[in-house]
């Protein structure tokens, strides 16, 4: 299970062993060698390590020999020292990937017990770590069940306790949060949400484009149309967008000048952007 960082991707406790075999693991065409070097650290005497059966599930992952992995990942249940949390996290993210919700749904009950009896042993930093992530997969099973309201409530936990993550670890939690909200027809919570992830990341356009889509089903169209116009990089979609919020704006409203010349504009730009791209794609064709 890995979590990502400011400084690229990493996984939940780096060992000497995992530090060369993981990188290895991700590609499938030297597989067979994470997968000697993990198999060569057991045989070293690391039994009990939990980050070692951990990757033999990954490289059996990689396969697609699923219930080879899970096998693993109990073994490593039984007989690794704490902390073993991380082999929790992985079986229950291959469930959900699965969709096998009844197994999953035994195994978060579990998981949280296993957390619970290991918790205190651990330095804060890791304890930290893995309440919230035990958070983020309940979340991600409920998203998975379509039970977004329930997901919303394990994410706003999660952001509410959670102040010493960086700056974009942050905003892509809270724009998760903002998704669920979206679901379930919370527009205005949807829109602080966004607002907020904004404040972390203010050059995401797409978060952006995610705050303006709340705006408009908000009722708030001209706020919607400015944050559109506020986009660093305009795509054809978000041109042909802006022109169907001006659309509603003038439909619902008294029509003005100013309006409908921002939609001749908006319109023009998505013209030109397309015959741009139609030169670009017949250019690449013949050469």
């Amino acid at each position: 299970f890995f979590f990502q960082a400011e400084d690229g991707i990493r996984d939940y406790k780096v060992t000497g062993v995992q530090t060369c075999a993981l990188p290895i693991s991700r590609m499938k065409i030297l597989k067979e060698k994470s997968m000697a070097m993990y198999r060569r650290a057991l045989d070293s005497g690391l039994t009990e390590d939990a980050s070692v059966y951990l990757g033999i599930a990954e490289c059996h992952l990689i396969d697609g020999e699923n219930d080879k992995a899970m096998k693993v990942i109990e073994d490593g249940k039984r007989v690794c020292m704490p902390p073993t949390m991380p082999l929790y996290f992985r079986s229950i993210e291959s469930l959900i990937d699965r969709r096998e919700f009844a197994l999953c749904k035994e195994s978060l009950l579990e998981m949280d017990e296993s957390l619970r009896a290991e918790i205190v042993g651990l330095p804060y930093d890791l304890q930290s770590l893995y309440t919230r992530t035990s958070r983020q997969i309940w979340a991600k099973y409920y998203i998975a069940l379509g039970d977004y309201e329930k997901a919303a409530k394990y994410l706003l936990d999660v952001v509410a306790s959670e102040k010493e993550l960086s700056a974009n670890d942050r905003a892509n939690l809270i724009i998760t949060l903002a998704e669920c909200y979206m679901r379930v027809g919370q527009y205005d919570r949807a829109v602080g949400a966004y607002e907020e992830a904004l404040i972390l990341v203010p050059s995401n356009d797409e978060f952006r484009r995610g705050l303006a889509e709340s705006l408009a089903n908000s009722n708030r169209v001209s706020e919607s149309i400015t944050t559109l116009n506020s986009l660093q990089a305009k795509t054809g979609k978000d041109l042909i967008r802006t022109c169907e919020l001006i659309l509603r704006k003038q439909s619902e409203g008294v029509p003005t000048p100013s309006n409908w010349l921002m939609f001749d504009e908006q319109l023009e730009q998505a013209r030109r952007l397309a015959s741009t791209r139609s030169e670009e794609h017949t250019s690449e064709l013949q050469s």
